[in-house]
C-alpha cells in the first residue's frame, strides 16, 4: 500500500483540501472581526457555505456517480483556486460579499470532492489494504484539523492575511498539477442479470441502503460517536470552565487527536478476521463509556482518559464503517450514498450541538454526559442484539477485514 502512487495523490490531495480548509476559517473568522460588528451576522455569514454545501449535496453525489471522478476533483481543484481569487478581491475592496463567495466555493468543492475520494480509494487500493487506506484517509482528516487551524493562527501572528491566502492558492494550484498524475482504473463489477440499470439519481440509492441491514445499522450506530464529535468544543470548553483551567483545552485536543491517529495505524490488524457485530458493538460501548466517565469531569485524569478512549474507538470505528461502506455499497452508488451518509453526519452534528447545550444549560456537564453515556450503551446493546438477528440473512460482510 505504500508504494501505491495513486492512493498517495488522493491522500495529498485531501490534505491539502482539509488544511486549506482549516486555514481559510481561521482567515475568514480574521477578516469577518476587521469588517463586521455584529456577531450574529458573523456566524450567519460562516454557516454560508455550509448550509449550501448540505443543499446541494444531492446533485453532488450523483455527479460524482455519473462523471469521471478525476475530472470532478480537477474541477473542484480549479474551483477552490477561483474561490481564493475571489478572496484575495474582498481583502483589496473590503466586501464581505466576496468573501462569502469564497466561503461557497470552498464548502461547494469540498462538497464534490470528499464523496469522491471516498469512491475512488476502494478503485485504486486492493481489498486487503483497503482497511489501511481508510485508516490513513481518517487519520489525514483528523491531522489536518489539528495542524491547519494552529498553523493559520500561528501564521497569521507574523504573516499578513493576504500571505496566508497567497500560501493557499499556491497549494491548491500545486494539487490541481499532482491531480493530473492520478490513474484511475474503471470499474470491472458486473450487474447482476435481474439488476436494473441505474438512471444516476440521488433517490435510487435510498433502496440499496435500506435493502441491506448491516449497512443500515451501521449508519445509525454513527449517532454515538457523532454526539460527541458535534459537541466537542462546547464539552472541551465547558470542562475548562469546570475545573478552572484554560491549559486542559489544549491537552484534551492533543489526546484525543494523538489517540485516533495512532491507533488508526494498527486498526487492521485490531479488526482482521473479527466478527463485525461484535467488533462495532465492543468500540460503541467504548465511546458510550469515555462519555459515561465525563460525570467525573472535575478530575484531570479521568478526562483525559475519557477522551484517549473516545480518540482510540474513533481510530478504530471510522476507518472500519468506511470500509463496510464501499464492500457493501455497488460501486455505481458509492458516489450518492457518501454524499447522503455526510448530510445525515452534518444533520446529526448540528443538531447534537443544539442538544448539549440545552441539556448543559438544564442540568450540567456531568449529568448531561452521563445520560448520552448510558443512552449510547443503550443504544449499542439494541443495535448488536439487532445486527446478531440478521446475521447469516442478508449481510455481504460478517468479518471486519480479511
Amino acid at each position: 500500500m505504500w508504494r501505491n502512487k495513486n492512493l498517495w495523490i488522493l491522500i495529498t490531495g485531501v490534505l491539502g483540501a482539509e488544511l486549506g480548509l482549516w486555514m481559510g476559517l481561521i482567515g475568514n473568522l480574521e477578516f469577518l472581526q476587521t469588517h463586521v460588528a455584529s456577531h450574529a451576522l458573523q456566524a450567519l455569514l460562516l454557516i454560508s457555505g455550509p448550509v449550501v454545501a448540505l443543499l446541494i449535496a444531492p446533485y453532488a453525489g450523483s455527479a460524482v456517480d455519473r462523471y469521471d471522478k478525476k475530472k470532478i476533483l480537477l474541477v473542484t481543484g480549479a474551483v477552490r483556486i477561483i474561490g481564493v481569487g475571489s478572496m484575495f478581491l474582498a481583502m483589496w475592496s473590503g466586501s464581505v460579499s466576496l468573501m462569502v463567495v469564497y466561503s461557497l466555493c470552498i464548502a461547494c468543492s469540498a462538497g464534490f470532492y470528499i464523496p469522491a475520494v471516498r469512491a475512488l480509494i476502494p478503485r485504486v487500493t486492493d481489498k486487503e489494504h483497503l482497511m489501511q487506506a481508510n485508516a490513513l484517509y481518517f487519520n489525514v482528516l483528523t491531522t489536518a484539523r489539528i495542524v491547519g487551524t494552529v498553523l493559520a493562527g500561528t501564521l497569521l501572528t507574523i504573516l499578513s492575511l493576504e500571505m496566508l491566502y497567497s500560501c493557499a492558492i499556491i497549494g491548491y494550484s500545486l494539487l490541481l498539477l499532482f491531480t493530473l498524475f492520478l490513474r484511475v482504473q474503471e470499474s470491472t463489477r458486473q450487474r447482476e442479470p435481474n439488476q436494473k440499470k441505474s438512471r444516476g439519481t440521488f433517490r435510487e440509492v435510498l433502496p440499496v441502503i435500506s435493502g441491506n441491514s448491516l449497512v443500515k445499522l451501521v449508519m445509525i450506530s454513527q449517532v454515538i460517536p457523532m454526539i460527541f464529535i458535534g459537541g466537542f468544543n462546547l464539552i472541551v470548553m465547558e470542562i475548562s470552565v469546570l475545573q478552572g483551567d484554560p491549559t486542559i483545552k489544549g491537552y484534551l485536543y492533543a489526546i484525543e487527536g494523538i489517540a485516533l491517529i495512532l491507533i488508526g495505524f494498527f486498526g487492521k490488524r485490531l479488526a482482521q478476521g473479527r466478527n463485525v457485530t461484535v467488533l462495532i458493538g465492543v468500540i460503541c460501548s467504548v465511546v458510550g463509556l469515555s462519555q459515561l466517565l465525563l460525570f467525573f469531569a472535575h478530575s484531570h485524569w479521568i478526562t483525559m482518559l475519557s477522551f484517549a478512549l473516545f480518540g482510540m474507538a474513533s481510530g478504530i470505528y471510522f476507518p472500519l464503517i468506511n470500509t463496510i461502506f464501499q464492500q457493501n455499497i455497488p460501486e455505481e452508488f458509492h458516489g450518492r450514498f457518501f454524499s447522503f451518509s455526510n448530510m445525515l453526519e452534518r444533520v446529526v452534528m448540528n443538531c447534537t450541538i443544539l442538544l448539549i447545550g440545552v441539556l448543559f444549560d438544564w442540568v450540567g456537564l456531568e449529568l448531561a454526559l452521563a445520560g448520552i453515556g448510558v443512552s449510547a450503551l443503550l443504544l449499542t446493546a439494541l443495535l448488536t442484539l439487532r445486527m446478531k438477528r440478521y446475521a447469516g440473512t442478508d449481510m455481504k460482510q460478517t468479518s471486519a477485514v480479511t
